[in-house]
């Protein structure tokens, strides 16, 4: 059997579909390269690839679980294959990417985890074509999960929105604006934070 046999896993949590519906408000196109850091179960990349399909664009997304990378190589084995998708076990403080690599980078929550932010946001930054966006979607309530496997708790720090704002205009993002959406699948209020890496002059 290949390695696209196994069928994407029944039940999957209402609050993995806002990864697709940040991937929806980033305004992609065809052409795009696309990075989502922390890509969870992989709904965000669904939606970021089928909103390239057809044409030169290409989907990236990096992950710190070994579980979360496997999953997902083996649901989106076909995209794989065909160069459409990639995905990589990385910390978002230190990307394996060449400057000015992407068109769109967006995240959902992944930032609450990050052990250095001042350093993830002057990564992003890097990555991230002048003129293009990075936004950062975070659930209106910190997160708690149990890691059945380990069986640890892992909190996700609070989410300060000012402090957020201010490192990202430190790290050289501009246009910065903060807006709330309720996704209309499974009812979740989260904020969305909108910034812009600096045009050339």
């Amino acid at each position: 059997m290949g390695c696209c046999s196994s069928s994407a896993s029944a039940g999957v949590i209402s609050k993995e579909q806002l990864h697709g519906a940040a991937a929806q408000l980033c305004g992609i196109q065809p052409s795009h390269f696309v990075l989502e850091l922390s890509f969870s179960k992989g709904l965000g990349l669904k939606q970021a690839l089928s909103l390239i399909k057809g044409g030169t664009g290409r989907v990236v997304g990096t992950e710190t679980s070994k579980l979360n990378i496997s999953a997902v190589t083996r649901e989106l084995c076909e995209d794989i294959e065909l160069g459409a998708l990639e995905v990589c076990l990385q910390d978002s403080e230190l990307l394996p990417f060449i400057h000015n690599m992407f068109d769109v980078i967006y995240t959902v929550n992944g930032n609450l985890t990050w052990a250095d932010q001042t350093a993830a946001l002057k990564e992003i930054y890097r990555v991230l074509r002048p003129g293009c966006l990075f936004m950062t979607c975070v659930y209106k309530e910190p997160v708690v999960t149990k890691k059945k496997q380990s069986k640890q708790i892992q909190i996700e720090r609070e989410f300060h929105s000012d402090e957020y704002v201010q490192d990202l205009k430190e790290s050289g993002f501009t246009k910065v604006k903060i807006k709330e959406h309720r996704n209309a699948v499974s009812g979740y209020k989260y904020l969305a934070v909108y910034a812009y890496a600096r045009q050339m002059k």
